[in-house]
């Protein structure tokens, strides 16, 4: 099977008041398809916990990956971001990855959260790699960048559960609004994605959590991927 690119682009995703219905939480506990969900955001935008809530609804046979399960020992043994800081990152989430796209292919579900701006040469880097997941295992990506009001966003960076982390977690709001100043997140382009099923999509998170949860059920189970048979 040659799975082609497929890609919906919305500037905002509605969210859905709508607790998933039935067959929607029967299709995603009983489904047996692998898929990879990115939540792509800059720091505070709840990722890791939209994707904590979203479980409860997925299979059994789900993985979730932080992506600073990947970056905080690395940066425990060279806290710069140099040339080497960024090769043991590498080195680090490449076998990570490989056993992703094992499980994947075995019909498992993996979630992830990723913080990859655009006009980085490193982050696309990065983004091809989880794309190299989904092509291994030859399975579906959903990659859903979310964002949130400012407002909302500096609550969240300052929350005392967040600032008391043993996680390499943002937590200075100043920096976060120089971030969100110079950087925009990264999105992909409809070229360069062949031999991957890709699905798109632009979420606001600014809501209650399970409001998002929603919002992103309702695009893994209501957005299929084309794929072509060979």
């Amino acid at each position: 099977m040659v799975f082609q690119t497929f890609m919906t682009r919305s500037s905002e995703t509605p969210q859905r008041d709508k607790a998933p219905n039935l067959e929607q939480s029967q299709q995603m506990s009983g489904s047996s398809s692998g898929k990879i969900v990115v939540l792509n955001g800059f720091p505070g935008t709840g990722k890791l916990t939209i994707l904590k809530h979203l479980q409860k609804y997925l299979p059994t046979e789900t993985c979730l990956l932080d992506n600073h399960l990947l970056i905080d020992p690395v940066v425990a043994v060279i806290p710069d971001r140099s040339d080497r800081h960024h090769e043991l990152r590498r080195s680090v989430r490449a076998p990570i990855f490989e056993e992703l796209a094992h499980r994947a292919k075995q019909g498992h579900t993996i979630l992830m959260t990723a913080c990859l701006a655009a006009d980085s040469p490193r982050d696309e880097t990065v983004f091809r790699e989880h794309l190299d997941i989904a092509r291994k295992a030859q399975v579906p990506i959903y990659w859903i960048n979310v964002h949130c009001h400012r407002n909302v966003l500096e609550q969240r960076v300052s929350t005392p559960e967040r600032q008391q982390g043993s996680k390499t977690k943002l937590t200075d709001v100043d920096i976060l609004w120089g971030i969100l100043e110079k950087h925009s997140l990264l999105e992909p382009s409809n070229d360069g994605e062949g031999g991957v099923s890709l699905v798109f999509e632009s979420m606001d998170v600014s809501g209650e959590v399970e409001t998002s949860v929603i919002c992103l059920l309702n695009i893994i189970t209501s957005t299929k991927a084309v794929a072509e048979g060979n």
